[in-house]
This record gives structure tokens, sequence and C-alpha cells, in this order.
């Protein structure tokens, strides 16, 4: 049954380019939810927001990240890995639009 009112919050897998590895390194992101009036707001209200400032405002958690997860450690996982807060936008508006289409 479909609920009139999504889950808060879920769970990415994001394959993070690694330097120097042949193959990405999977990680597992949690996301907040976002309803259409409030991607509007967080985008509408900045409309130069950046990748990264999505996802500084998007991201809540992690898994199979080497480190405890909190606002400066994501700045630095941003920071370290270029080009991350692309695909971690991309995943998080490919998660959303396959929900939309009920995958």
């Amino acid at each position: 049954m479909l609920k009139l009112q999504p889950e808060p919050t879920f769970e990415l897998e994001v394959d993070v380019p690694v330097a120097g590895e042949e193959k990405p390194t999977k990680i597992k992101l949690t996301a907040l939810y976002r309803n259409t009036e409030e991607l509007e707001k967080l985008i509408g209200e900045n409309e130069k927001v950046t990748v990264d400032e999505f996802v500084m405002a998007t991201i809540t958690g992690w898994k199979e990240v080497d480190a405890v997860f909190s606002e400066t450690t994501l700045r630095e996982l941003l920071r370290n890995y270029h080009g991350i807060g692309i695909v971690i936008h991309r995943a998080y508006f490919n998660e959303v639009y396959k929900a939309a289409r009920g995958n």
C-alpha cells in the first residue's frame, strides 16, 4: 500500500570514484526526503545554491566511511573526493524520480 506521507529519510548507495583504484568504492548515505515544496524552498530561496550546499542540507548519515558522520566530516568528504557532490546529487534525484516512476 502506498503511504500518503513518504518516509522522512531514505538510503542511497553511491559509487565514489577513488584516484588510483580501478573500481569505485560503494558507500551508503542517509538522505532527507524532500517533497516538492521543500525542494522549491531549498533551491528557490537561493537560486545559486551549489551542489555541495544541497548535499550538506540533505545528507544526514552514512555507512562504509571510516569516520563518524558530522557536518565537518561531510565537508571533508566533499573536499577530498572531486565530483562526489555531483555523484550524490544525481543519486538523490535518481532515487526520488525512480520512486515517482513507480519503479
